[in-house]
């Protein structure tokens, strides 16, 4: 069956949007974010750059620019979110809707690198978000990542320090979005994660794809 594009058939498609992914990076060559001819230059922002307006990382763990952990799941996140690939494989004519393209297409993305291999989760969420938030504008920050319980000693379930560190940006942010996955454990009771049980947030599942009959 044809993709299921209902908010994409209203003219919606991130116009004038900046969306900040907070993810393991994003490979910059993918023909979804590319700009050939275009230099970038991480920490600043790139105004001129089609896709990707600023890409910063947070320095705790060795974070490098780029998405080198398994199975890329930084540069997936932002095709998902704000991928804006060619109509034509490895040509140049963006921005008309295609099946590999995200929700976003239309917009500008900010990557947050935060690396996220095992448990190596930044201490203060502060510095995830403000970047973006100052430097860039960006008002909406997606994470596909959370930190389990079990990495904390935590118990199942319950609202804690991280939760509540998202929640005391979103405080003293009220013009911000955060949106947090529920995480892939379900459907079990109690099998979301730290950040997803913060109060002031939107925590997302999903049950199909647009593909699905």
């Amino acid at each position: 069956p044809p993709p299921l594009t209902p908010i994409h058939d209203r003219g919606l498609a991130g116009q004038s949007q900046t969306v900040t992914v907070c993810d393991t990076g994003l490979d910059l060559n993918h023909e979804a974010f590319s700009h050939p001819g275009l230099p970038f230059t991480y920490g600043v922002l790139n105004p001129g750059h089609r896709k990707v307006y600023l890409y910063y990382k947070v320095t705790e763990g060795g974070v490098d620019y780029g998405d080198y952990v398994a199975g890329s799941h930084g540069t997936h996140v932002s095709g998902t979110v704000g991928g804006d690939a060619p109509l034509t494989p490895g040509g140049t004519d963006w921005g008309s809707y295609n099946k590999w393209d995200g929700m976003e297409f239309a917009g500008k993305l900010v990557v947050c690198d935060l690396f996220l291999f095992a448990n190596q989760h930044p201490s203060d969420y502060d510095n995830i978000y403000r970047p973006g938030y100052d430097i860039a504008g960006s008002r909406i920050f997606t994470n596909s990542w959370a930190f389990w319980y079990s990495w904390d000693g935590e118990p199942q379930g319950k609202y804690t320090t991280r939760s509540r560190m998202v929640d005391e940006f979103m405080w003293a942010h009220s013009d911000a979005l955060v949106i947090f996955v529920a995480h892939n454990d379900g459907p079990a009771p109690m099998t979301i994660r730290q950040e997803s049980a913060a109060k002031d947030i939107i925590t997302v599942g999903a049950s199909q794809n647009a593909d699905d009959p």
